[in-house]
C-alpha cells in the first residue's frame, strides 16, 4: 500500500494506493466516515492487461470497488503503471472513459522502472519516443477529459520529487515502511513501531533533507537525481534493501552521478 499526503483533498487528508483486494464493505464505511481519504485503485489498463498481470477477475473487481467507493462518497481514482506493453491503452479514450464511468475523478500514472526480481523484464521500460509521446498525450487529455491526470515522472517539478515521508510513503506486503514503491529500502516495520515514530527516524529525516536542499532544482526522483546523497543516508542509517538487487543498482547510479 502506498500513501500520499495532501493533493486535491484537505491538507490533513491522505491519498491511498491499493489493489483493493482487502477493501471490504466495513472499510468502505470507515473511509466514507473519515471524509479525508482518496483511494486510487490499481489497474494495468483494460481487462486483458490487468488480468494478465494480476490474475483473472482482477479488472472486474477493481471496477466494482471503484463504483462502491464512489457511491459511498469516497474520492476515487486509479493508478496505472505505464509500460511499453500498455502504453497505447493507458492513453486511449476507451480506457480513460471507462475509468471516468466507474467513478474515477483522478488518475496517477507512474512509469515502469523494473527492479529486483522485475529486472528480468527490462522491456517494460518506455522507449525514448514513448516518453516524449507521454507528455504530449498528457497535455491533450487534460484539455478533453474531466479527469485530474498526474504523471509521476513528467509532473515531478510540480510534486517536488517524491518527498520521502513528507508527501509519500510505501508500505509493502511485509509491513516494511519504504519512502516510495520505487525506492525499496526500509529501516522499520509498521507492525513493530508507530508510523509517526517511523517518519521521525533518521532515515526519513535524511531523505527529506535531500528533497529540501534541492527543492528548487529541476528534479524528478531523488533516486535518479541525487543517488550519492540517497546512498549516504542508506549507509549511515542502518537501512536494508527490501528488494533484490536494488542496493547494487543504487551503487551503480551513484558512480555515474
Amino acid at each position: 500500500m502506498a500513501v500520499g499526503f495532501g493533493g486535491k483533498i484537505p491538507l490533513n487528508g491522505v491519498s491511498i494506493f491499493t489493489n483493493g483486494t482487502l477493501v471490504d464493505d466495513e472499510k468502505i464505511e470507515k473511509l466514507s466516515a473519515m471524509g479525508n481519504a482518496a483511494i486510487a485503485v490499481s489497474v494495468d489498463g483494460l481487462r486483458k492487461e490487468t488480468d494478465d498481470r494480476r490474475g483473472p477477475g482482477a479488472y472486474d473487481k477493481a471496477l466494482a470497488l471503484m463504483r462502491k467507493l464512489n457511491r459511498a462518497g469516497v474520492v476515487v481514482g486509479f493508478s496505472a503503471m505505464l509500460s511499453r506493453k500498455n502504453f497505447d491503452t493507458i492513453y486511449s479514450d476507451e480506457f480513460l472513459d471507462t475509468m471516468i464511468e466507474n467513478g474515477a475523478g483522478y488518475g496517477w500514472i507512474p512509469h515502469a522502472l523494473p527492479q529486483g526480481r522485475a529486472c528480468v523484464e527490462p522491456d517494460l521500460m518506455l522507449t525514448d519516443d514513448q516518453k516524449k509521446k507521454a507528455l504530449e498525450s498528457l497535455k491533450d487529455i487534460r484539455t478533453r477529459k474531466p479527469l485530474l491526470l498526474i504523471d509521476f515522472y513528467n509532473d515531478a517539478k510540480f510534486t517536488e520529487g517524491c518527498g520521502a515521508g513528507r508527501i509519500t510513503i510505501h508500505i509493502n506486503a511485509n509491513g516494511d515502511v519504504e519512502p516510495c514503491v520505487l525506492v525499496p529500502f526500509a529501516k522499520d516495520n509498521i507492525r513493530k513501531k508507530p508510523l509517526v515514530d517511523i517518519l521521525r527516524s533518521d532515515f526519513f529525516k535524511g531523505l527529506r533533507d535531500i528533497n529540501t536542499r534541492y527543492i528548487h532544482e529541476n528534479q524528478t526522483c531523488m533516486w535518479v537525481f541525487k543517488p550519492k546523497d540517497v546512498l549516504h543516508v542508506i549507509n549511515s542509517c542502518g537501512v536494508r534493501a527490501t528488494s533484490e538487487g536494488v542496493l547494487e543498482r543504487l551503487n551503480e547510479l551513484a558512480k555515474t552521478e
